[in-house]
């Protein structure tokens, strides 16, 4: 069966995921007809619109998956036009011309085994494995026949630990000899530099210095998961693009709620403030709760009713003179301390101020504490 290389971070890559999954399945599908036809990642229109819609194939392009006739890549070859291009496809997978280079030297490699040609040393390392199991062998079992599959292995691929996701930047190439860990005096070369200013990284992680920082940080990360990459300038860009702002960067500190007055502090306000405080706040509101000053309103004498007989008074509160509680809106006159004294004695304090209130009360009981004391 004919396979094609896709990332082992095509899982959870932001591409894959803006693409949706039934874009993705289109994707995939023209891959694999890509890699068995041999089309260097080019995928005619026809092809295309009989495994997708039209609404799939322009999420593709939306997101960077495909391109189309025109398009700005510097990586990928044209497309023709109403065909499409799939992005990075020849990162990861050989070429028209490197998979018949090795079908052909695999035929070779068989008709001198059967002897047709003059038997000669070949170089291992540049007879690479047939590329599929399409070369039968001569009747009986052939020395190279006998000892193993015919299939072509599956190339060492960049994996999560090199940074690089589906037809992105750094994929490391066919073998992993090409990977190497971060070199000691790894620094972005003069074409990064120049790629972070033109398209505004270099301003928004804070100017040269700012790169320097995340440049460090970007190699203590991949020291410390000893990672392997091919190129190691690609997957600096690919940090670059993806830092969202310069490690060790200060951030401003959240503004403070405003006061609402005394008394009324929020939870954040409150643990600011002393014990003194408080209390001189509480009793600022309590000076301020006073009784607003009556306005002096005139008596009104309520006349006589027919037959001589006056209306019914309402009965005194202690303290009230009968007079004030029978006629409407006048005011009482300051209760006799003695009628405070007597409800005290008799009822309580409580019942004291239900009827006079609590200013009477502790000015009266303020008034005799001393009085008390001294005789």
């Amino acid at each position: 069966m004919t396979w094609f290389a896709v990332g082992d971070t095509t899982d959870d890559h932001p591409k894959i995921l803006a693409a949706g999954n039934a874009a993705v399945g289109l994707w995939v599908r023209c891959g694999a007809y890509a890699s068995a036809h041999l089309t260097d990642g080019l995928i005619p229109a026809a092809l295309a619109a009989k495994n997708g819609t039209a609404t799939q194939i322009a999420k593709l392009l939306a997101v960077g998956l495909w391109h189309e006739a025109g398009h700005h890549c510097g990586t990928c070859p044209q497309p023709g036009e109403g065909e499409y291009v799939m992005h990075g496809y020849l990162e990861a997978n050989p070429s028209r011309s490197q998979v018949e280079e090795r079908r052909r030297r695999a035929a070779a490699k068989k008709r001198r085994q059967r002897g047709d040609e003059p038997d000669s040393e070949p170089d291992p390392a540049s007879e690479p494995e047939p590329a599929d199991g399409e070369h039968p062998g001569q009747q009986g079992e052939s020395p190279r026949d006998g000892r193993g599959p015919r299939a072509r292995p599956a190339p060492a691929l960049p994996s999560r630990r090199e940074g690089a996701g589906v037809g992105g930047e750094g994929a490391g190439g066919w073998g992993a000899a090409r990977r190497h860990p971060l070199p000691d005096n790894f620094a972005p070369d003069a074409a990064g530099l120049a790629w972070a200013a033109a398209e505004g990284h270099a301003d928004r992680l804070g100017g040269p210095d700012g790169l320097a920082v995340v440049t460090a940080a970007f190699a203590d990360w991949h020291r410390g998961r000893a990672t392997l990459g091919a190129n190691w300038q690609a997957l600096w860009r690919k940090w670059v693009r993806e830092q969202r702002e310069c490690p060790g960067a200060a951030r401003p500190a959240p503004a403070r709620a405003e006061r609402r007055g005394p008394g009324r502090r929020g939870a954040s306000d409150a643990a600011g403030v002393s014990v003194a405080e408080r209390f001189a706040a509480i009793e600022d509101e309590i000076a301020q709760d006073r009784e607003p000053t009556p306005e002096t309103r005139p008596l009104t004498l309520v006349p006589d009713r027919p037959g001589g007989r006056a209306p019914r008074a309402a009965a005194p509160m202690p303290g009230q003179h009968p007079l004030m509680a029978a006629l409407p809106g006048g005011r009482a006159r300051q209760p006799d301390p003695v009628d405070v004294l007597t409800v005290i004695a008799d009822h309580g304090q409580a019942s004291a101020v239900a009827q006079f209130g609590w200013r009477v009360v502790a000015a009266l009981l303020a008034a005799d504490g001393p009085q008390a004391g001294e005789g």
